[in-house]
C-alpha cells in the first residue's frame, strides 16, 4: 500500500522538502545544485514504485538548455519552446543506488502504507543522501558528468545535455577539452541517435565553442 501523505511527512523528517506531487527536493552540499527525487506509481493496481534522481545546476543546466533549443536541430528547439516547464539537468533511477532490484521497482503489494512509507525513507536517508551530499563542489559535478559509472552512467538522463553541462563545466574549471575526446568517441552513437536533424560534430563544436564563450 501507498499513502502519499504519509511518506511526505517521513521524507520531510530526513530533511527533504516537498516540491509537488510525489516530488521532493534533497538536501544537498553544493548550493549551486538542485537535487530533487520523484516517484512513480506502477501498474493498474498500483503495486509497485519506481523513481528517479535528478540534479540541475544553476549554470550549467540552463546553459545545456540553451545548447539543446540553438544547436540541435528543429525538432528540439521546438521541444523546448513548447516545453516551458523544462528547466534541463540529468539523473538515474533511485533503484541505482538503493537496493529494489533489476526492474528498478520497489514492491509494495504485501507492505502496508506505513512500511512503503519507512522503507522509502530508510533508503533514501541510507543510500541517496549520502550519494547527493558528496557532490559538494563543482570539481565533483564535473567528475559525476565525466564519468560513465554507476549510480549516473550516460545511459539515463538525456545525453544531449550531459555532455552541454560537462562542456561548460569543463570551460568553467579551465580544464583542457581533450577531456571530452573519451566521451566523444565513447559516447558517440548514443549522442547521434538523439540528433533528428542536425549532424553529431557539428552540434560537439558549437556546444564547444559557446563553452568557451560562456
Amino acid at each position: 500500500m501507498f499513502d502519499r501523505k504519509l511518506l511526505s511527512s517521513r521524507l520531510i523528517e530526513i530533511g527533504c522538502r516537498s516540491a509537488g506531487p510525489l516530488k521532493y527536493t534533497l538536501p544537498g552540499s553544493n548550493p549551486k545544485i538542485t537535487w530533487s527525487l520523484t516517484f512513480r506509481l506502477l501498474g493498474v493496481y498500483r503495486w509497485e514504485v519506481d523513481g528517479g534522481v535528478q540534479w540541475h545546476h544553476s549554470e550549467a543546466s540552463p546553459f545545456a538548455r540553451r545548447c539543446l533549443e540553438l544547436f540541435a536541430g528543429d525538432w528540439w528547439r521546438d521541444f523546448v519552446q513548447r516545453e516551458k516547464e523544462f528547466q534541463g539537468g540529468g539523473g538515474f533511477p533511485i533503484a541505482k543506488l538503493a537496493p529494489w532490484g533489476i526492474t528498478h521497482a520497489l514492491k509494495i503489494r504485501d507492505l502496508s502504507a506505513e512500511d512503503s512509507a519507512a522503507r522509502i525513507t530508510s533508503d533514501t536517508a541510507q543510500y541517496i543522501l549520502p550519494f547527493v551530499r558528496g557532490i559538494g563542489t563543482d570539481q565533483d559535478f564535473h567528475a559525476l558528468l565525466l564519468r560513465d559509472e554507476p549510480p549516473a552512467q550516460w545511459l539515463f538522463g538525456q545525453p544531449l545535455l550531459r555532455f552541454a553541462e560537462l562542456a561548460f563545466m569543463t570551460a568553467k574549471l579551465g580544464k583542457p577539452n581533450q577531456l571530452l575526446d573519451a566521451v566523444r568517441h565513447e559516447q558517440r552513437q548514443f549522442l547521434a541517435g538523439q540528433l533528428h536533424d542536425q549532424s553529431f560534430e557539428q552540434y560537439v563544436e558549437q556546444v564547444l565553442h559557446a563553452a568557451s564563450d560562456a
